[in-house]
């Protein structure tokens, strides 16, 4: 499901295993906006029932949020969220060209670190907020910092401190020692703030880690084809 702000240009993806979810993740992604001191005073859902389900119009009710349904067969109605789909799926295609080495299953984390993206990109030139304003200058009213936010390219070779349970453990054999590595290889798969989300090389599962624990070789970019 895809949560869009008319307002701030936010966009919000969250993943499910079942349509039945979506009144739970509507709730989150109005927690998570609470947090930012703002407030969802309408959901504009497509046509589908699961979209205005009992679940959905409870939470509606509970947080006195005004409820409004398109009309069947008309896109149209809902632009805005129909083009951030498109915007979501560009930035997610160009990051999976990005990392050809990850596997096929990446595509769920490219669309989540896509919307994170998208969060800090300006606007196009003749955009109805303007141009250079991005929906983080929205949100924040200031520029974002790149390094602070943590952006990298997907698929990055890092390496990166594990935690405790994992720490001076050779990964190969189990066995623990501090005469073997305090790190692990992996490659960067995406933010989940304020953590780092890794794809662990050793076993390919994906863990998160501390971005002050974190090396990122984006170096390798720069290098010839054949290193």
């Amino acid at each position: 499901f895809v949560f869009c702000d008319v307002g701030t240009g936010t966009i919000s993806k969250k993943l499910y295993s079942s349509e039945g979810q979506f009144a739970q993740l509507f709730e989150r992604y109005c927690t998570w906006v609470e947090s930012l001191h703002f407030a969802v005073k309408e959901l504009v859902v497509d046509a589908k029932i699961v979209m205005a389900s009992q679940d959905v119009i409870n939470v509606c009710a509970e947080r006195h949020i005004v409820l409004t349904q398109i009309s069947d067969a008309t896109p149209q109605e809902l632009s805005f969220a129909e083009n951030a789909v498109g915007r979501i799926r560009s930035i997610s295609r160009t990051l999976r060209l990005m990392a050809p080495h990850l596997p096929d299953w990446i595509w769920g984390l490219c669309d989540e670190y896509a919307t994170y993206i998208h969060f800090i990109l300006p606007y196009s030139s003749g955009h109805e907020r303007g141009s250079g304003t991005s929906p983080y200058q929205s949100v924040y009213k200031r520029v974002p910092d790149l390094i602070a936010l943590n952006i990298h390219p997907m698929g990055c070779p890092v390496q990166f401190k594990p935690g405790v349970k994992h720490l001076y453990v050779n990964m190969e054999t189990g066995d623990r020692s501090k005469n073997n590595s305090i790190t692990h290889d992996g490659w960067f798969v995406g933010m989940q703030w304020p953590s780092v989300l890794v794809l662990r090389k050793y076993d390919m599962k994906v863990v998160t880690a501390s971005r002050k624990h974190c090396i990122y070789y984006e170096g390798i970019y720069t290098q010839p084809p054949h290193v």
